[in-house]
This record gives structure tokens, C-alpha cells and sequence, in this order.
């Protein structure tokens, strides 16, 4: 059964009336819809999330919606480049959609997942950077200093590894 509908009123200046009114008809809805997309969309934010974008909003000295649309383009810029580079099938993959049992991981986890997925990357592409770099001279001391601690946790990793492959042996011998 369908919900009853109720009559909520707004105060807006005839110029935003007008500009929302135009809007509307541009995207094909209607002046009470696109009201109830955007107050449903903003609603619906997580949170802290939308702190964040009235924070660079404020920063920025732009509207939240620039914010919004900007990250969206930037993001759709970043999708299609890497598609160009590694070919349609990474267009398929989205690391910003995860599911769990309970659903789509939003808000700070999905958050936390995609920042250490990141800081991973830019980590590769720093190393590969320095690397490059070594080869044609010297490093800056800091950077000398980031480099060897990410080889000793690589030999770290490595000796894990080998580690396990013991361990793993050991455990097959004993049931045999």
C-alpha cells in the first residue's frame, strides 16, 4: 500500500524558486522531486562524511554541491584513464563498492579500506619513483631513509614468508 503523501512547505526567494524550477525541467523531474532528491540525497550522507565536505567547502570557499561534483568528475577523470591504460576490464572493477554479508560497506570502513589501498599505492609509486632516482643520483637523506625502511620491511615480509613454508612443512610431516 502506498504511503499517504504530506504538504511541507519551504521558504526559498522567487530568484531560487526560479533557478530550481529551470533545473528541474533540465533534468526531467519535477520542481517537488528534485526538493525531495536533494533533501533525501543529503539526508542519506553518512555524517562524517558530510563533514568533511562542508570542511573543504568552507576551505575552498565554494558551494557543497562544487565540492560534491568535483570529486564525482575527478573520479569518473581517474576511472577512464586507467581504463585507457589497462584495458575496458578495469572499468568493471570498483574498489569504492564493497559488499559485505549486511550489505555495501559505507562511511569510515569503506573510508579506512580504500586510505590503506591508497597509501599502498602511492607507497609503490614512491618507491618506484626513488628508485629511479637513485639511479641518476643521490637521494635527499629523508628519502634515503624511507627507501631503506621499506626494503627492511620487505626482507621482514620475505623472512615471514619463508617462516610459514617451514612451519607449513613441519605441520605436514608431523600428520604423515
Amino acid at each position: 500500500m502506498k504511503e499517504k503523501s504530506t504538504n511541507t512547505a519551504i521558504r526559498i526567494t522567487p530568484s531560487e524558486k526560479e533557478y530550481l524550477e529551470k533545473k528541474s525541467k533540465e533534468m526531467g523531474m519535477t520542481f517537488t522531486d528534485l526538493l525531495k532528491t536533494g533533501a533525501t540525497m543529503i539526508a542519506s550522507f553518512d555524517p562524517v562524511f558530510w563533514k568533511k565536505i562542508e570542511t573543504f567547502s568552507r576551505n575552498l570557499g565554494v558551494k557543497e554541491y562544487l565540492v560534491l561534483q568535483s570529486l564525482a568528475i575527478s573520479w569518473m577523470a581517474r576511472r577512464e584513464a586507467e581504463a585507457k591504460v589497462w584495458g575496458d576490464e578495469a572499468e568493471s572493477i570498483l574498489p569504492e563498492f564493497m559488499f559485505t554479508e549486511n550489505g555495501p560497506v559505507t562511511g569510515e570502513e569503506l573510508h579506512k579500506n580504500l586510505k590503506g589501498n591508497f597509501i599502498r599505492e602511492f607507497e609503490s609509486d614512491k618507491e618506484n619513483q626513488l628508485n629511479l632516482e637513485s639511479q641518476y643520483g643521490a637521494l635527499s637523506e629523508e628519502d634515503a631513509k624511507w627507501l631503506k625502511r621499506r626494503f627492511e620491511k620487505y626482507n621482514q615480509a620475505k623472512e615471514a614468508q619463508k617462516q610459514a613454508i617451514k612451519n607449513r612443512e613441519r605441520g605436514l610431516k608431523e600428520k604423515l
